[in-house]
């Protein structure tokens, strides 16, 4: 009998691998470290871009096993509607006015966060008992709380010695700042010093701060009158640096809508987290979208309210920019109705338009809408130019579409977003501060893009937003799984840098630094020590090599 030894070894070889895969395929690594707990989310103002994303965050959560509880008041309600096994609590009280606090302002948040307070505070005493109820009887794992947005939240926590996680949408936190970074809340306008003057970095860093500090004191104090009065032993403001340096802050967005900078082990970017379902175009406004192109869509969120002058201004450059051609027309979505506009504008031309009869659709390539799904008009290849106050989420939104920009800032990260468009070529920054003819020539520009910057730019940060987003929940949800389970007495010890438990002299390394100053100094010293010792030999020397020979005629003539 004739034995073929390759085919015998082939099918050796072949059975052996079978066996191993097989045997591979059973051993597989299993996540043992969960058990379901319950996870507490608040905010009570604020809008969909301090909302929406941290609960595509807890859904995720939810299929973990998770329990979710979403505390908010009655306006904010709204956005669980598409998680109903969400358990949602509406807190008792009064809706915070950011209208209010904002209205007809171009301003940092300094100037508003009076009202803000007040307004967000008042309702404490009924609040926090709440909140501190829920805590315990419900057995509540972990808080997140709405960076500024949810009073009383992370008060809460601290006094039920639970761990927090603070959501936020831009991160303006001492752990992510740098000295040329500007992020702190009160006051954050420019991202950065690159292009300041001296005078203004000055200002920025000794005035404002002091300024801020008397200015907030007043409503600082007052809020802790109130905390005392609802039983809380918290003092820390959230505009005070130290208030969080010990808790996990989770931040929607990412490097290039922010500046670029080093960031703590505390700081978690994790944006831009958006909705991947959206609602349609309703059957009008795909007709009027269908049948247009180059179209501007103007929208200035839920709480930025624009006087008559800024729509005027606004308005009279977008006329202008449609006479020339380089828009076919707008979308302006606007919850104001034509008695919060200007009664006409006039062009260059002489041309007088009615903002009544714009209002009525008199003209067919001109309109307003109470209500529109940003989503998918952004996404509509008719409009190219996306005219906004630079909100977080509309700026995910345009683009993650690939939209041009226009932004008109109103308060807040809006005015960074806005620089960050400029500086970054995605549009313009339109400054109320600016001449009419200036404004005018900024939104044709965009507009127009003759030499194609602007789309390429965006174009590159479309890929980067698309990228970014795509498992953003998933990481959010990883992020506060680990503060779940990994938190020491509601601490997170193995995020904490050891310069902790250093000097600010050793952390820093000044000791080293100036040990080795000292030596550099004491070897000059000691150079230059040698050296005129040296010196002086040597020309001793050479004074001695020069005497006469008969010395005491020399000493004599010397006398």
């Amino acid at each position: 009998m004739r034995w073929n030894i390759p085919r015998i070894a082939a099918a050796l070889v072949t059975t052996s691998l079978l066996l191993c895969g097989q045997s591979y395929a059973q051993e597989r690594l299993i996540e043992n470290y969960n058990e379901p707990k319950h996870i507490m989310f608040m905010t009570t103002f604020g809008g969909s871009s301090h909302v929406s994303w941290v609960l595509s965050i807890l859904d995720e959560l939810s299929k973990r096993g998770h329990k979710i509880t979403y505390v908010t008041r009655e306006f904010q309600a709204k956005h669980a509607k598409s998680y109903p096994h969400f358990n949602t609590v509406i807190l008792d009280g009064t809706p915070t006015h950011m209208e209010k606090a904002f209205a007809l302002k171009h301003t940092a948040i300094l100037d508003a966060a009076g009202d803000l307070l007040h307004s967000g505070y008042k309702d404490l005493q009924t609040d926090y008992p709440a909140l501190r109820n829920m805590i315990q009887t419900q057995n509540v794992s972990v808080a997140l709380c709405g960076f500024a947005t949810a009073p009383g939240c992370y008060e809460a926590a601290k006094d039920s010695n639970i761990p927090y996680i603070i959501t936020a949408s831009y991160a303006a936190f001492p752990d992510a700042s740098a000295a040329y970074i500007n992020n702190h809340l009160l006051t954050m306008k420019n991202p950065t010093t690159l292009g300041l003057s001296f005078i203004q970095r000055f200002y920025d860093m000794f005035v404002v701060p002091i300024t801020g500090y008397i200015r907030m004191k007043p409503v600082g104090d007052w809020v802790n009158k109130m905390r005392r009065l609802s039983g809380c032993s918290v003092t820390n403001h959230e505009y005070e640096p130290w208030t969080h340096m010990n808790n996990l802050k989770l931040v929607n967005s990412l490097f290039g809508i922010e500046a670029a900078r080093p960031l703590g082990p505390l700081i978690e970017m994790v944006g831009p987290i958006m909705q991947r379902q959206y609602n349609p175009l309703t059957p009008d406004l795909k007709e009027y979208l269908d049948a247009h192109s180059r179209v501007l869509y103007i929208a200035f969120g839920q709480h930025a309210v624009a006087n008559v002058k800024d729509l005027e201004y606004i308005l009279t450059g977008i006329m202008e920019s449609i006479e020339n051609g380089t828009y076919g027309g707008f979308l302006w979505a606007s919850r104001k109705g034509p008695e919060a506009f200007p009664k006409e504008i006039k062009t260059k031309s002489g041309k007088i338009y009615s903002v009544q009869d714009m209002f009525r659709g008199h003209y067919s390539n001109l309109r307003f809408a109470t209500w529109v799904p940003q989503t998918a008009v952004v996404m509509h290849p008719s409009v190219n130019v996306f005219l906004t106050h630079g909100g977080a989420g509309s700026m995910y939104e345009g683009l993650y579409a690939g939209k041009r920009f226009i932004v008109f800032p109103f308060y807040g990260d809006q005015f960074l977003n806005a620089q960050n468009v400029k500086s970054k070529g995605l549009g313009e920054y339109l400054n109320p501060e600016i001449s009419q003819e200036e404004a005018n020539r900024m939104i044709d520009a965009v507009g127009r893009d003759s030499d194609g910057k602007f789309q390429s730019n965006v174009n590159r940060y479309k890929a980067l937003v698309q990228i970014h987003s795509k498992n953003g929940p998933l990481r959010g949800a990883d992020i506060v799984e680990e503060v779940l389970f990994v938190n020491s007495n509601s601490y997170l010890p193995h995020r904490y840098e050891d310069a902790r438990q250093m000097s600010f002299i050793k952390s820093h390394n000044l000791d080293l630094i100036a040990a080795a100053l000292a030596i550099i100094a004491a070897s000059f010293y000691v150079s230059v020590t040698v050296t005129k010792k040296m010196v002086k030999r040597f020309l001793t020397r050479i004074w001695a090599r020069h005497l006469p020979d008969d010395t005491k005629t020399f000493k004599l003539k010397a006398t």
